[in-house]
């Protein structure tokens, strides 16, 4: 692999017949990389926000019609994220958090 090469992100599918099992494996290192950029992220936060963004893809790939896939991840007690909101259609994914009201945001 080239180091000068911009990331790239897999989307791969497989079938096992024989095993009656179907999957999808995700390499979505750029993905993550670029959500922590554009909204300033860092630590945990960046992590769990850009595994947000890839589940919803991963739900996504394997779900019937695959038109639009929204995943909501609601914090219980005092997370310093109240939501974690993704939404996949076909070729894009998107996502918003939504911070607890006195939590400052975590930038790097």
């Amino acid at each position: 692999m080239d180091p000068a090469a911009p990331p790239t992100d897999e989307l791969i599918r497989f079938l096992l017949p024989q095993a009656h099992t179907r999957g999808v494996i995700i390499r979505g290192s750029h993905i993550l990389a670029e959500a922590a950029r554009v909204h300033g992220l860092a630590g945990p936060v960046a992590e769990l926000f850009g595994q947000t963004l890839l589940a919803s893809i991963l739900l996504l790939s394997i779900s019937k019609g695959g038109t639009r896939q929204v995943l909501q991840l609601d914090a219980t007690g005092n997370a310093p994220v109240r939501r974690l909101l993704a939404e996949t259609a076909r070729g894009s994914v998107r996502g918003y958090l939504r911070w607890q009201e006195d939590e400052p945001v975590m930038h790097s």
